[in-house]
């Protein structure tokens, strides 16, 4: 609330975990308006998952998914189907799978395509089984909340340097 009281000549840009939330603009009492914060997903074609999902969860839930929500939901789908390709249980054979989410062939959740840094590189040292990160892969995506409890999904700007599509805007900066 002392940024809608004190009304800077500034924005708040950054992680701040609450504004993901769609009762953020009542829990403020409307004073988070023209903050930005990163969100993995919001209600936006990053993938074909990401609007069902957003919808479901909203439906569900009646408030917006935290990023843990979407990395669970996502996780848990990628777990199952790697068992499904694998045909089990056996551990070994579901990190095999898993391995295979890789960039040439990356998983589709609703944060993203999720691709794995392989275990062994070409070099033949260990690799470090690392999320592939940028677009258009799991990147977040920079979310601003507006006048009347609006919240939009920002234009990146340039995906040469690793942002997302300007295509995945819902608004533009106030």
């Amino acid at each position: 609330g002392t940024y809608g009281a004190v009304q800077p000549n500034y924005l708040i840009v950054g992680i701040n975990v609450p504004s993901q939330l769609g009762t953020h603009w009542v829990s403020t009492s409307t004073m988070c308006e023209y903050e930005v914060t990163l969100q993995v997903a919001y209600n936006t074609s990053k993938t074909s998952v990401t609007v069902p999902f957003w919808n479901s969860y909203v439906g569900n839930y009646s408030d917006d998914p935290l990023y843990c929500a979407v990395g669970s939901y996502d996780a848990i789908y990628m777990l199952v189907d790697a068992m499904d390709r694998g045909d089990g249980f056996a551990a070994d054979t579901i990190v095999t799978k898993l391995e295979d989410n890789n960039i040439a062939s990356p998983y589709e959740g609703a944060a993203g395509m999720i691709a794995f840094t392989p275990r062994v590189t070409t070099s033949g040292s260990e690799g470090q089984h690392d999320l592939v990160a940028g677009y258009d892969y799991a990147s977040a995506l920079f979310c601003q909340w507006q006048s009347g409890g609006t919240k939009v999904v920002l234009p990146a700007g340039d995906t040469a340097v690793g942002l997302y599509p300007n295509s995945f805007a819902t608004g533009t900066l106030a």
